[in-house]
Parts: structure tokens; sequence; C-alpha cells
């Protein structure tokens, strides 16, 4: 299934479902780094629809394609702190 951010005259966005699609991971997944802090809330919220703008999630998508040779799902948990960590100053306990 080939996915495509949606384009709008701010920019690309992409939706929960979009982003686990391009990070290799289950929607429920993307929805518990929410939770956790791993990834910033989405930046549009209108009835069930959420996204982000894509420059939003990009560096945090393109530290988890460097970070994430194993399939395994501890290995996916860490590179997603691990890419918070770089993408948008995460720390272990909360925000920067």
């Amino acid at each position: 299934m080939e996915l495509h951010p949606v384009d709008s005259d701010d920019g690309r966005f992409v939706s929960p479902h979009e982003l686990a699609g391009l990070a290799g991971l289950r929607p429920a997944t993307v929805y518990q780094y929410i939770q956790r802090g791993l990834l910033p809330s989405p930046e549009v919220k209108m009835h069930r629809v959420q996204a982000w703008r894509f420059e939003t999630v990009e560096p945090w998508l393109a530290e988890m394609a460097k970070l994430t040779g194993a399939a395994d799902n501890r290995a996916k948990a860490k590179a997603a702190k691990d890419a918070a960590k770089v993408a948008f100053g995460w720390t272990e306990g909360g925000a920067a």
C-alpha cells in the first residue's frame, strides 16, 4: 500500500495511520507514542481527523529510518525514543 501525505495550501499533512505506514509501525503504536510523548500531539484535530504537518514529523521519520534496522519490537521502541530525542528534544520522563 503506497501512502501519500495530503497536500494543502499550508503544506503536506500526514495522519497517524499514514505515519504508522511510513514508519513501519502499527497505528496503535503511533497512538501509544503520542501518549508517551515520543511524538507530539497532532497539529490538526477536526472531528475524527487528526494530522501533523509533514515537516513536523519528517525529522522523526528520518531518525526512525536510520535506527530501525531490526524488526524486533523492543528495538523499534528504543529507536522511537532515540528518534524523539533527536527530532523533538524528548527526554525520559517528559519533554525537554
